[in-house]
């Protein structure tokens, strides 16, 4: 009776087993690689910025949380590599051990011995989408919030994407104006079906601004076509309407989450939202398909 009738289970336990090991030994050293890269780079950023003080300082106990967070967000990013690498080397310790010899001239194929471990580093990829993804995007999001807090200038003029469009919220003489747009065009700083809710100091609404068409211009916007509802239901049109605001930026920004802080469940529908919009849709695109791909691509 041939060793491949007798004990097949075991070899293959033993193989996978193997390979595993050299895996974590790859992964665990990329991440204390990459962590120790990652708080390197955050002292020096904390460093620099001298004369800021719009910004809190950072201590050290502060830059090893925030290089803590982003750990589960490298794991998703080199998998591939800890596979890759853990593989070779695998492999070239059994060359030179002479298994592929041995479990030949038992009658073995080599590429079944394997696939035990090729069918969890598959299961491994399916782990990194389903559970690692989620807490990764909830730490990353964690990372951004403090980096913002410690390293990121405020913006005035940054509108905000969601569903129903483009959200921008700016206080100005006492009064808080909230302005909504299906569309906006950063370079030449206009806006399309837009809707303005004004509040006084008390918080209370005081009236309601639609236009077709808004464009950013000095300290204001000029509406197009707009109409004017006020706290009392009175309804007034002008054919052109300007309203004073604080723009203290030349530019308008959208702020549109990254791909890496949305599940991979949500990001499907975000991507849509996007395309509806009018926003570029590469990057958010390109993150879902190696998502995807991520099982396949650590099988292979």
């Amino acid at each position: 009776m041939s060793i491949s009738q007798k004990h097949p289970f075991i070899i293959y336990k033993y193989f996978t087993k193997d390979l595993i090991r050299y895996f974590l030994i790859a992964l665990f050293s990329l991440m204390a690689l990459v962590f120790f890269v990652d708080l390197i780079e955050l002292f020096r950023r904390a460093s620099n910025k001298v004369g800021v003080t719009h910004l809190q300082q950072a201590n050290f106990f502060d830059i090893l949380g925030m290089a803590s967070l982003k750990i589960t967000g490298n794991i998703e990013k080199i998998l591939t590599f800890a596979v890759l690498i853990g593989s070779i080397s695998c492999f070239n310790q059994w060359k030179k051990n002479n298994y592929y010899i041995i479990t030949r001239s038992s009658g073995l194929s080599l590429w079944k011995i394997i696939t035990p471990s090729l069918l969890c580093f598959f299961f491994l990829g399916i782990f990194s989408i389903t559970l690692l993804n989620p807490f990764s995007t909830l730490m990353n999001k964690k990372y951004e919030n403090l980096e913002t807090i410690f390293f990121k200038h405020k913006k005035v003029n940054n509108f905000s994407f969601d569903n129903k469009g483009f959200w921008m919220k700016q206080t100005f003489n006492g009064k808080t104006i909230i302005i909504n747009a299906f569309r906006v065009n950063p370079q030449q700083k206009t806006l399309n079906d837009v809707n303005i809710f004004i509040l006084n100091k008390n918080a209370s609404f005081e009236k309601r601004i639609s236009a077709k068409n808004a464009k950013f211009d000095k300290k204001k916007l000029s509406l197009t076509n707009a109409i004017i509802t006020d706290n009392e239901s009175l309804i007034k049109s002008f054919g052109k309407y300007n309203l004073n605001l604080d723009l203290s930026s030349k530019n308008i920004n959208v702020s549109i989450l990254e791909p890496e802080s949305i599940y991979i469940i949500n990001l499907p529908n975000y991507i849509l939202n996007m395309k509806k919009f009018g926003l570029n849709i590469s990057k958010h695109l390109l993150h879902l398909f190696k998502l995807i791909c991520h099982p396949l691509l650590l099988f292979l």
